[in-house]
């Protein structure tokens, strides 16, 4: 496991999301949509350096689309799915840069997408609570000393608190 800590946004991210999903949409054979979420999405905004993709499916294509990415190298993380959606990850050269990827796999219009979606697009467009989250973010990392049970904890515990007032 990587470990946990703060870097700078790098201006990278989003061809790091480009490229793989080029990738991905090469490799899936069904209809999916795929976008990038997370704070790499957000220019400027800093955080662990992980590229997150959510990919959307047909709710009756999951189990394709799921074996599909397996055979990819995605890891199949069953601890860290939930609900409506499943958690992948995937360490990755990319021009001798090394990425992480989480991928996380769902159904359109799904509550785990339409949290996603509406938390990247709040951000977006409120440069001053993308700050906040940043800090909380940072302050979060050194809270949970390693434990990223606890970092998610943290995050996500402001993630519903803001969703629930916007």
């Amino acid at each position: 496991m990587l470990k946990l800590e703060y870097k700078q946004y790098n201006y990278k991210y989003p061809d790091f999301f480009s490229n793989e999903k080029k990738v991905l949409e090469g490799a899936l054979n069904t209809n999916v949509d795929i976008i990038h979420i997370g704070s790499t999405s957000i220019s400027d905004l800093g955080g662990k350096e992980i590229i997150d993709i959510m990919i959307t499916s047909p709710i009756n294509d999951l189990k394709e689309v799921r074996t599909q990415l397996i055979k990819l190298n995605y890891q199949h993380n069953k601890n860290l799915s939930f609900g409506d959606r499943e958690f992948f990850n995937k360490d990755k050269e990319n021009n001798h840069d090394r990425i992480r990827i989480h991928l996380h796999l769902t159904f359109k219009n799904s509550p785990a997408y339409e949290k996603a979606v509406l938390f990247k697009k709040y951000l977006l467009t409120n440069k001053e609570e993308a700050l906040k989250y940043e800090d909380l973010k940072k302050r979060a990392i050194k809270e949970a000393q390693g434990d990223y049970k606890k970092y998610r904890q943290i995050k996500n515990k402001y993630i519903d608190n803001l969703l629930k007032h916007i």
